[in-house]
């Protein structure tokens, strides 16, 4: 197998498995997690529980994911990581049986986040992630694993609006009496937060976004890859996003020829880190 590149409009990747009711257990082989950051919060979809090694592995690194029961994916991601900055490259790959077959290997090209695509995979129940390096690797933090399913979207969204990620910095002005101006600011990270407009879409598409990766997925953990970075396994330029789903809307498009529904779709995302 090998990681793909196929789609050419916006990758919507949902039905995440890696969660505490879905996974047995989270180990690490080759490298000592730091006691308070174990390899066990990978069980969740919170990349700010995260996994710390804080000192140099003996060799590459190896996490496997024992699963309840057999899962099936085509999509994998690794969010707030600093792989990138550690010279990592990743490899997913399942366990048949006998042996660990390879499913793709990837070289990050950014400690942002990263989602990979494959055909759908055997059914099994033991997944692993190498973090490939020649030698002296490095210490790592790693906040998610995302296994799940991946689609793309009919019709990208529209305009320069359709697709938009927002970054900001908590902080708020206060004025005095005195009219000074006092800055608070909040915990030094970025948030980002993002919107996705499809307009003059098909039922399949609505049904795809609404119910499919909406409905069912709210307050789960979902990851996009922009119309501009699809037809590459790994971005060339921004990173791929990941983020809760926060909300949907539809509606029916007005105007049309009769009998062929179009209408329309707003997925409104918080983003993970």
């Amino acid at each position: 197998m090998a990681f793909t590149a196929s789609e050419t409009r916006m990758v919507l990747a949902y039905n995440n498995k890696v969660l505490p009711e879905n996974v047995s257990t989270v180990t690490i082989t080759n490298a000592t997690a730091d006691a308070s950051h174990p390899a066990a919060n990978l069980k969740y979809d919170d990349p700010w529980r995260r996994l710390k090694v804080p000192a140099n592995p003996s060799a590459a690194p190896v996490i496997d994911f024992t699963f309840s029961a057999s899962q099936q994916f085509t999509c994998f991601g690794i969010v707030n990581h600093d792989l990138y900055t550690g010279g990592y490259g990743i490899e997913f790959a399942y366990h048949n049986g006998t042996t660990f077959v390879s499913i793709g290997t990837a070289t990050p090209t950014s400690d942002g986040d990263l989602l990979v695509r494959s055909a759908l995979t055997p059914a099994a129940t033991v997944y692993r992630l190498i973090l490939t390096r020649g030698s002296a690797w490095p210490p790592f933090r790693l906040g998610a694993v995302f296994m799940g399913t991946h689609a793309a979207v009919a019709k990208n969204p529209e305009g320069e609006n359709g697709w938009v990620v927002n970054y900001g910095f908590p902080l708020e002005f206060l004025q005095s009496a005195g009219d000074a101006r006092h800055v608070l600011i909040g915990a030094r990270k970025i948030t980002k937060s993002a919107t996705a407009i499809f307009e003059r879409i098909d039922q399949a598409q609505q049904k795809l976004i609404v119910e499919t990766v909406g409905r069912a997925n709210f307050g789960k953990l979902v990851g996009i890859i922009p119309p501009d970075s699809v037809t590459t396994v790994v971005p060339v330029g921004l990173e791929h996003f990941f983020g809760l789903v926060l909300g949907y809307d539809h509606g029916a498009a007005m105007g049309g020829t009769a009998g062929a529904h179009k209408g329309a779709a707003v997925l409104r995302l918080e983003g993970a880190v």
